[in-house]
């Protein structure tokens, strides 16, 4: 696979969400160039998380959970957060969480995992060009799905820290159903389905989405 075929596959998810969220007015193209920026930011600093603990896991189931998952989640969650902060920094400390409106910081969560994957796939895509299929129809929908989940955290005040425990912990399980080959990679592909469905469901009923935005702060 060529290299031009390997950057439009692993982009072109990110820029159709760059495109649709300028042309709805929902973030400027030059902003959310700013925001994928940080999914590239958040990918490095995972890879160099993973690199610097690697010693520590070999051999390990932990591995799946803590050096794999919850670097990349955490890193997500961060980018999420530098995007949002504006956004959560008009809340005031009074006002339920909940009520804010919710649709645009998992917008932004969306953005930061697309382009978090989009290079993640690059990178795989170039030395493993196999994996890109996989990584395309599975991976990058765990990524997104995860990420919205665990952005919960910010919308929803410490109450919601669950949401980002759960991510990780679905994270890690992917991983190692996906490490165990068949028939566990087949229960791993249908976490992700799952996953990709109740995300949708999420976005499309958050306070502030284009369906409720009455719901909006």
């Amino acid at each position: 696979m060529g290299l031009v075929a390997v950057l439009i596959i692993s982009f072109f998810p990110l820029a159709a969400w760059t495109v649709h969220l300028a042309r709805s007015r929902a973030l400027s193209a030059p902003r959310a160039i700013a925001f994928a920026l940080l999914g590239l930011g958040a990918a490095l600093s995972a890879s160099l998380s993973q690199a610097f603990l690697a010693p520590f896991f070999r051999a390990s189931a932990l591995d799946a959970f803590v050096r794999i998952a919850l670097s990349e989640e955490a890193a997500k969650l961060a980018a999420v957060a530098l995007a949002s902060r504006s956004l959560l920094a008009r809340r005031l400390p009074s006002a339920p969480r909940e009520t804010a409106s919710e649709w645009p910081v998992l917008a932004r969560a969306v953005l930061v995992a697309l382009s978090f994957a989009a290079f993640e796939n690059l990178f795989y895509g170039i030395r493993f060009p196999g994996s890109l299929t996989l990584r395309t129809l599975a991976v990058l929908p765990l990524h997104v799905s995860l990420t919205v989940f665990a952005s919960l955290a910010l919308t929803r005040g410490p109450r919601a820290f669950p949401y980002f425990l759960a991510a990780v912990l679905i994270h890690g399980a992917y991983n190692l159903c996906m490490a165990a080959g068949f028939p566990l990679s087949f229960a791993g592909f249908l976490l992700v389905a799952i996953l990709s469905f109740a995300a949708y469901a999420v976005m499309t009923n958050a306070p502030g989405s284009p369906s409720h935005p009455e719901d909006g702060a």
